[in-house]
């Protein structure tokens, strides 16, 4: 399989698409932890963590506690961006 880097939408959504991280040969022994995917949410598994809740677009700032996995997040004060 190929990436595609101009696909923006949710895991599943489009056919014949997978995420990086479902990928059958993904040899990596250390859990991975992402953002910049905000249509995914959050998402937690024991291999891989998504922690982008689409602050930017009015959302939560989400951080992980590395050491124990407890997810921490923050309310967006001020929305979502506007463009100029």
């Amino acid at each position: 399989g190929e990436i595609d880097h101009q696909y923006k939408g949710a895991p599943k959504a489009q056919l014949g698409l997978t995420p990086w991280f479902d990928m059958e040969n993904r040899q990596i022994e250390t859990p991975v932890i992402f953002g910049h995917w905000s249509t995914l949410g959050l998402y937690m598994r024991a291999d891989v963590m998504g922690i982008d809740t689409g602050c930017l677009w009015g959302g939560q700032l989400t951080a992980v506690d590395l050491r124990t996995r407890q997810i921490v997040q923050v309310a967006n004060q001020d929305g979502p961006l506007r463009p100029n």
